[in-house]
């Protein structure tokens, strides 16, 4: 560094600013491109242990125990979406039948009936201040019905064209699985000779850390789908909803998935109950919505911090600026600030520091 004590701050903000920028760069358009490239490595990582047990305990080749777990890992995948999926897709097509077979012009007068009886306990300020809003508010809820309603159709109307693209992603996966497992000493040995001797254990502090984390973030995850399951089986159990556990299951995998969360099954649910008279379990199950939202929000930065190192502050701080940079990819952001950190105690920026 420059002894100039302007130029180096100049050059110690501009480094950190690149650092940014490569890591926008990196979350905004590389994310997409090497997302099968990545999850194969982190797939290849988890079956290592079974593979180098069956390699040195029953003297398996090597490829053959990659070839074997990476079926077998890809196939308890393939099977739990497909369990989880199917059974979305029957509750969607008893669903649907229902509507179809609803009388609407007889279950909008029951409604109104059954509205204007429970406005009728209210004080006369309050039915008049409803009367003259309800309108605006059944207008909102219409448009947020269509706003919710344009992007599934669009979605569902693009699912053939998706096909070929999920197909080569889930097969670029499965195949980089196989060789990251098969040639994984060869290729991490490859990679130590071509870096300079220095930078070799480095290389090898830093692997281990990005592995530690990337595991203790997943731990962090299952936590808040067993904390998430349990406040819906005890929410749907008491609203007496049949399958309440295998329900509760499946919304809770679903609000672990990005962009999904427990409202995009309960909401609907909740106004369906609402058209079809069910008014207890519509309250019932916004109820649980909104418990479920608030203790989310109130521990996911604390779980999440505990597991990888990172004040509770801090977690919230980098997914909420996460989420507003790179959408909900963004969300994601503690994991890179935590290994930042980690970077910064093991002396990686020291080069950034004043010299005295």
């Amino acid at each position: 560094m420059p002894e100039n004590k302007h130029l180096r701050l100049f050059l110690s903000v501009l480094y950190i600013l690149l650092a940014l920028f490569v890591l926008w760069i990196s979350f905004k358009y590389l994310i997409g491109w090497l997302a099968p490239f990545i999850i194969a490595f982190i797939f290849s990582r988890i079956i290592e242990r079974p593979v180098a047990f069956f390699e040195k305990k029953f003297r398996f080749p090597r490829p053959l125990s990659s070839i074997l777990f990476t079926i077998l890992c890809y196939g308890l995948i393939g099977t739990a979406l497909y369990f989880v999926s199917s059974k979305l897709v029957n509750a969607l097509v008893m669903l649907f039948d229902q509507l179809r077979n609803l009388d609407i012009s007889l279950l909008v007068e029951k409604s109104n009936i059954s509205f204007m009886s429970l406005l009728s306990h209210f004080p006369l300020e309050i039915q008049s201040f409803i009367y003259s809003n309800i309108e605006s508010w059944l207008s909102s809820l219409v448009s947020a019905l269509q706003n919710l309603i344009a992007p599934i159709a669009s979605y569902t109307a693009n699912i053939a064209t998706l096909v070929p693209s999920v197909l080569i992603f889930v097969v670029a996966a499965i195949v980089s699985t196989y060789f990251l497992s098969c040639d994984y000493n060869k290729l991490r040995e490859l990679l130590l000779n071509v870096l300079p001797q220095k930078w070799q254990e480095r290389f090898r502090q830093t692997k281990k850390q990005v592995s530690s984390t990337l595991v203790s973030y997943l731990r962090a995850l299952l936590v808040l789908i067993c904390i998430t399951f349990v406040e819906l089986a005890i929410g749907l159990s008491v609203l007496r909803v049949s399958n309440s556990i295998l329900i509760a299951a499946i919304i809770a995998i679903i609000d672990a998935l990005p962009i999904l969360g427990t409202g995009w099954i309960l909401l609907p649910w909740a106004i369906y109950s609402i058209f079809t008279g069910n008014y207890i379990t519509a309250i019932g199950l916004a109820i649980i919505y909104a418990v479920v939202l608030i203790i989310r929000n109130l521990i996911e930065p604390k779980i999440v911090g505990q597991h990888i190192g990172l004040h509770p502050l801090a977690t919230l701080f980098s997914m909420y600026i996460g989420l507003k940079l790179f959408g909900i990819v963004g969300m994601f952001m503690p994991i890179p600030v935590a290994l930042i950190k980690q970077f910064y105690e093991w002396g990686y920026f020291d080069f950034l520091k004043r010299k005295n």
